[in-house]
């Protein structure tokens, strides 16, 4: 009998089905869990952005002076815009305006009729679009229900995500001892 002097074509077609199937496992597993980590990125990041909304909302509020809500200009949604008057270490007037929008909330800082700083907080409003303001005891209460999006809670359709509620207290440290609403109506500073 002769030795063999290599694989015959049964043999390799079955070694490389073997690593196509070893190769395809690797590459689905890699893919599986890129895709997890994704999601729980993004999950992260949106925690963090309704994190930092709810403390820049309450340290703002907790500031404010006088507030006054709006609807906004472009959508026409009632109680759209909050706007607060605010006074800083310097005694300066500024001026804090909190934008509701489809995706996301805008804040606007200006002082001198001048914006000086602007952020997004890629937060979604929940339904309706509106700031609420109740007056609990002696200062007024201002609250913003905020939904998760549908990026970071992918089995919303499964499951009722709970909206996120904010709530913060007007003018609630001594620098603002007079807080008072501000008519739709009157002109703002």
């Amino acid at each position: 009998m002769r030795s063999r002097r290599g694989y015959s074509l049964i043999e390799l077609l079955a070694a490389v089905a073997g690593f196509s199937v070893t190769f395809a496992t690797i590459v689905l597993t890699l893919h599986g869990l890129q895709r997890g980590a994704d999601r729980a990125h993004t999950g992260l990041g949106n925690g963090t952005q309704q994190i930092r909304f709810a403390r820049q909302l309450r340290a703002d509020a907790h500031l404010a002076q006088v507030f006054v809500t709006s609807p906004a200009p472009d959508t026409g949604h009632p109680d759209a815009v909050l706007r607060l008057t605010l006074l800083d270490e310097q005694r300066d007037e500024q001026i804090v305006e909190y934008s509701l929008r489809a995706n996301c909330i805008e804040r606007l800082v200006r002082r001198a009729d001048a914006v000086r700083q602007r952020e997004s907080y890629q937060v979604c409003p929940a339904a309706p679009h509106s700031w609420s303001i109740v007056a609990s005891g002696s200062r007024p209460l201002v609250t913003i229900c905020l939904q998760q999006p549908l990026a970071s809670a992918p089995r919303a359709a499964s499951h009722d995500v709970p909206p996120l509620r904010v709530d913060a207290v007007l003018g609630l440290l001594p620098s603002s001892s007079t807080i008072k609403p501000v008519a739709e109506t009157e002109e703002m500073p």
